[in-house]
């Protein structure tokens, strides 16, 4: 209810998640099993008011899955949100309350970061309860994902 509520105001409101971890490449060979995969990172985010998703992907050789790799992937998301909402001024992200990724102090900092050098005025940040996921966009976007490599 609340997050039906954040849709009716006049907030932009981000939903965003990170999916579970990606093993690449794929095949149905069963030795091909045992080989060495890389894993590969996914940050959704679905923007409620123009039904769009973003995605920001990334591989372990390149960065792991800590505050500031989701917060980075985050900031460019926002960029890219803001790019295509020039005029928005607020925005309400929703994600889960998950302290080592989402609620800490890096995450804070780059938010504070994205209002000044974006022009935003506001940021509100929501999270749902530990266990009730309030972010059912992103987890259907990763579902459709899963099904998709799953098929090849």
């Amino acid at each position: 209810m609340e997050r039906d509520s954040d849709r009716a105001s006049a907030n932009l409101v981000i939903c965003f998640d990170l999916e579970n971890v990606i093993s690449l490449p794929k095949a149905d060979i069963k030795n091909f099993f045992y080989r060495r995969t890389l894993n590969t990172f996914n940050l959704t985010a679905h923007c409620s008011k123009s039904k769009t998703t973003y995605n920001a992907i990334w591989c372990e050789a390149v960065a792991d899955r800590g505050a500031n790799e989701i917060s980075s992937a985050l900031v460019a998301i926002l960029k890219a949100v803001k790019a295509d909402h020039p005029d928005v001024k607020s925005y309400t992200l929703w994600s889960d309350s998950c302290v080592s990724q989402n609620r800490n102090s890096v995450m804070t900092f780059a938010l504070k970061r994205v209002m000044i050098d974006n022009n935003v005025d506001e940021i509100i940040k929501k999270y749902s309860c530990p266990g009730h996921s309030a972010i059912q966009e992103v987890d259907n976007i990763h579902s459709q994902i899963e099904k998709v490599l799953r098929a090849r």
